[in-house]
């Protein structure tokens, strides 16, 4: 199952600056040192999901422009389109 591209503006970390602030040691001892950052830059993205396998049974009553929530190749739910609060398909079943 592939879904539509969904194209955005988001704010991004163009140049960062390395503080003298100790994050944390990593496995080897290392010092991770905390940065900031100095630049940002708004960037146009596709923050559509990426592809997942179902299995063809369970896609039945799925329309397009819906927002599934797809768990071991099964649909689990399935909302109208995003942002909606109640789902339309729970476990295959339609909801009215």
């Amino acid at each position: 199952m592939t879904f539509a591209k969904k194209i955005e503006q988001q704010s991004q970390c163009a140049a960062r600056k390395t503080t003298n602030r100790v994050l944390r040691i990593d496995g080897n001892g290392n010092l991770i040192y905390d940065s900031v950052c100095t630049k940002w830059v708004n960037v146009t993205v596709n923050a559509a999901r990426d592809p997942v396998e179902v299995h063809t049974k369970f896609l039945g009553g799925l329309q397009k422009g819906a927002s599934p929530v797809i768990m071991g190749g099964a649909v689990i739910l399935s909302y109208p389109k995003d942002g909606a609060k109640l789902p339309s398909i729970i476990f295959g079943t339609a909801i009215k």
